[in-house]
């Protein structure tokens, strides 16, 4: 298991040696430009608010904004929102941001 020992002075642990004998059947990695792997099954798991609005207005909105996109994002977005449902209408505003 010399190439388990190496791995882990370079930072990369494998856990055991049929993790590394695995390795060798894998085609190809894909990585986002933070270097995370997913399940690509995106899902909201937090919200976060500002200025006194609720959770519950910050996802309404998000799911309007959403409401007509294809991105997987999006539908991630509207699901979350799906038991509370989106607001029929968005009117957009000038803001800082």
């Amino acid at each position: 298991m010399a190439a388990i020992g190496a791995a882990s002075k370079l930072g990369v642990l494998i856990k055991g040696g049929a993790a590394l004998e695995a390795l060798g059947t894998i085609g190809g990695i894909a990585l986002d430009k933070t270097g995370t792997l997913t399940a690509n099954r995106p899902a909201v798991i937090d919200i976060a608010t500002t200025n006194g609005a609720t959770r519950e207005e910050v996802l309404a909105v998000a799911a309007a904004l959403e409401a007509r996109s294809e991105h997987p994002l999006a539908a991630a977005v509207l699901a979350a929102a799906q038991p509370r449902r989106p607001p029929a209408t968005c009117k957009p505003s000038r803001g800082p941001g």
